[in-house]
This record gives C-alpha cells, structure tokens and sequence, in this order.
C-alpha cells in the first residue's frame, strides 16, 4: 500500500491507501479500524494511474479526476458508513486542472483548461450542486501554455469565502470573488523573487491570507493583496531541507509554520511561530531583517520540535 493514512470519521476510524495493479491502473483502498487496529471491513475504488485523489477538509468527500477521456475520468464520492459514488451532477470530465476545498469541506472549486472555475457545494445525501461557472481569460491562456507544452504549473486555492486564488507557475496570483466571479486583484512578476505558490491559508476571519511557498510565507490583505509583511524567508543551517510542509493559523491571529528537512526518516523539523505585534512594537519590529512598520507586523520565535510529535 502506498501512502497509507489514517482519518477518522464520525467517531471511526480508517485507513486509506492506494495500491498499483498496472502500468495504467491503481486503486485507491479504504478499511474500517476496530480496537487494536484490527481491520473490519474494506472497500476499494478503482482509478488510472494518472488521475489524482483529493480528499475533503473533515474526509467527508473524495473527488478523483483525470485527464483521460472517459465517462468515470471525473468522479465525486461521499462517506457514509461505506464509500458512496455520486451522480446526477454536471461533470467537467477530463477538462480539470486542479481542485481546492473551502477550508470548511462544504465546497469545491474546479479549474478548467477551458479557462473556468465552477464550483460546486457538497450536500448530505451525495447531492452535489453546481453552484456557478467563473470564466478567466488569464486562466485559459495558462492551460493553452500547459496543452502546448510551454506552460508551468497551475493551481486554484479556495482560502476562504472572500477569495478564490488562482496560481501559476510563472509567478503569478490572480484573486477572484467565489461569488460573483469578478476579479479582486492580481500581482506578478514573483517567479523574479522566486516567491512561488504552493499554497494559501486564511486567518480565523478571512481577512488575512498566509501565502507560502516551499521557503517562504507572506501576510496579505484577502480582499485587495496587500502587504501586510516583509517576506518571511526559510532555511535551516547545515542542510538543504525540504521546505515549508504546513502553515496553519492559530487561535489569536498567531502562525505556526512547519518545515521539515531533506530526510523524511530522521523525524526532525522545525516548528516556527509567529504573533501579530502590539502598536509599540511594529514600528521598530524586523521580521527576518524586513522592517514592518505597519502594525499588522509579525515575529518570530522558533522552537525546534520533531515532526512525529506535531502529527
């Protein structure tokens, strides 16, 4: 079984897993858990070896899409005791790009390579509604660069409510309203920097986007991208590391940043903190040799912790 985790839901719990049965296929398996680890029941859901799995904030949902041309390369499915195929929804297919949840698991945006967004929310019952189409033209341009070979990686981030993301390799943002579709702000030009996208988290209100990177995390206004700190840039003395794994906000508009180092074995890791400082503080704060006059600037205190224990 190849990257086995276990999740839990509805107070049981489970262990997923894919496992290759050919060149082309692989099937993605799920077992029930019992005291002792004891496995109860199973269910297994095939898949190509080129579709990707994505699996819903709280585990209630997993989508599976593909970029080949046929009638399951785009399937959504729901647990409930058992794993349970939905149907009777609009299917984009094999068009898909990339996928994001809302943080909270209720809805998911679907990137295109026709250059739109749809979103769709998730109800009980496997009832999957399509609740708008969002058409780019930045977007479409990105997946004819990628269909033509000359294109780099494009993501879509669902940080929140207030803002859709849209990332590409090349080292651009384009930041949508999920519910009008029209466009909030946009920046650039961020490949020269090599301040590259992996990934997006919101504030406990939505109002502060985290933007990070494999070594980097940047503050931003979620409605008009602004600064709202000097880049926070990673590396850990005498190894190369792996970057940045998680970020993930706290109570009190505080960060905890999770890099992990080139081993993945030696169990070791750094846990980061940042916390929002005080009026007297922000005028002479420096994160990472950047001033940040403003008061929506951050410090940092390190804490050097091993990753099994942050798990």
């Amino acid at each position: 079984m190849v990257n086995p985790q276990f999740f839990e839901l509805d107070g049981i719990r489970y262990l997923s897993g894919d496992v290759v049965t050919g060149n082309q296929s692989a099937s993605l398996h799920f077992c029930r858990v019992l005291a002792r680890n004891t496995v109860d029941t199973c269910w297994q859901v095939n898949r190509t070896a080129a579709s990707r799995t994505f699996f819903s904030p709280g585990f209630r949902n997993l989508l599976i899409a593909g970029p080949e041309v046929y009638a399951d390369s785009f399937r959504v499915f729901e647990f409930i005791d058992q794993i349970r195929a939905c149907s009777g929804f609009e299917n984009p297919g094999e068009r898909v790009i990339d996928i994001a949840f809302h943080p909270a698991g209720k809805r998911v945006a679907v990137a295109l390579r026709q250059g739109e967004v749809w979103i769709y929310s998730l109800e009980p019952g496997c009832r999957i509604v399509l609740q708008r189409k969002i058409f780019n033209a930045n977007l479409a341009q990105w997946a004819a660069g990628a269909r033509n070979n000359t294109g780099q990686l494009i993501a879509v981030h669902f940080p929140t409510a207030r803002v859709l993301l849209l990332t590409h390799g090349a080292g651009e943002i384009i930041a949508m309203d999920p519910e009008t579709g029209l466009p909030k702000w946009s920046q650039s030009g961020r490949h020269a920097a090599n301040r590259l996208v992996s990934a997006a988290t919101a504030s406990n209100d939505g109002a502060t986007l985290a933007v990070w990177g494999s070594r980097h995390i940047e503050l931003m206004h979620a409605d008009t991208g602004t600064m709202l700190s000097g880049v926070m840039e990673f590396s850990e003395p005498g190894k190369m590391g792996r970057g940045l794994a998680r970020v993930k906000w706290l109570s009190g508009d505080a960060l905890e940043a999770e890099w992990e180092t080139s081993s993945a074995s030696d169990g070791t890791g750094q846990r980061i903190f940042y916390r929002r400082l005080g009026p007297d503080e922000a005028a002479t704060a420096f994160v990472h040799g950047v001033s940040t006059e403003s008061l929506t600037g951050y410090s940092n205190a390190a804490e050097h912790t091993p990753l099994a224990e942050l798990r």
